[in-house]
């Protein structure tokens, strides 16, 4: 099955993973403890680093803008991430990324970066365009 890694420097790559070793293979990739952070709006779920922030990992600007896409400024991302398919097979368990999902993030080049004003109100800084291809089936 596979998957996007979205690397905190803006990096990305496509992997391979079996649902007998996720887990591991997404702890490796987040460097830690996973967290889901469900993106409804491109039917991806992506794994975070948990405590990414407490071990002050890097901001990772493209999956912060992913996050921001869904769900508002209400947080970013740090560390690196993987992203599967937001649906899961008969068991539970996660199901590899479709062709037109793949393409769209690795297309996707919007990067938002939280910094903090004078007053440490935090702001967010867009860069980049997101992608005009849909990564979901389009429905008649």
């Amino acid at each position: 099955m596979k998957a996007v890694v979205i690397n905190s420097d803006g990096t990305k790559k496509v992997v391979e993973f079996d649902r007998e070793n996720s887990y591991t293979t997404f702890r490796d990739v987040c460097e830690g403890h996973i967290q889901q952070a469900p993106l409804d709006n491109i039917g991806v779920c992506m794994y975070v680093n948990e405590e990414g922030k407490i071990y002050s990992l890097p901001q990772n600007p493209i999956a912060t803008s992913l996050w921001v896409d869904q769900w508002a400024e209400t947080d970013y991302m740090s560390g690196n991430v993987i992203c599967t398919n937001l649906e899961v097979d008969d068991e539970g368990y996660e199901i590899g990324l479709t062709d037109d999902q793949i393409a769209y993030l690795m297309a996707y080049e919007r990067t938002a970066d939280l910094l903090l004003d004078a007053k440490g109100k935090p702001i967010f800084i867009y860069g980049g365009e997101k992608p005009t291809i849909s990564p979901l089936p389009v429905k008649e």
